[in-house]
């Protein structure tokens, strides 16, 4: 079984921390096959950057970090719908 777990993220670093802590156990579980996507739509207060590092400590297949370009709509559904693709 494949579970992919989509999180639309922006200026969350406080509740990102213990969430990422989570995730990382979670995806640390080989009985399946697990990985996330995140879609963080523009932070400015170091959330960004918290979830780039988790992405890195996964060997960046497991977990995706995905931002919108410029001028690309950042709203949560936007978010949702890139991931989703």
């Amino acid at each position: 079984m494949r579970v992919t777990f989509i999180v639309s993220s922006f200026n969350r670093r406080e509740l990102l921390g213990s969430a990422l802590e989570s995730v990382g156990r979670f995806l640390s579980d080989r009985r399946h096959e697990y990985s996330v996507v995140f879609y963080d739509a523009g932070s400015t207060d170091g959330s960004h950057a918290l979830i780039s590092e988790f992405c890195l400590s996964q060997g960046g297949h497991r977990a995706v970090l995905l931002t919108p370009a410029s001028g690309e709509d950042t709203s949560f559904a936007a978010g949702l719908n890139r991931a989703c693709t």
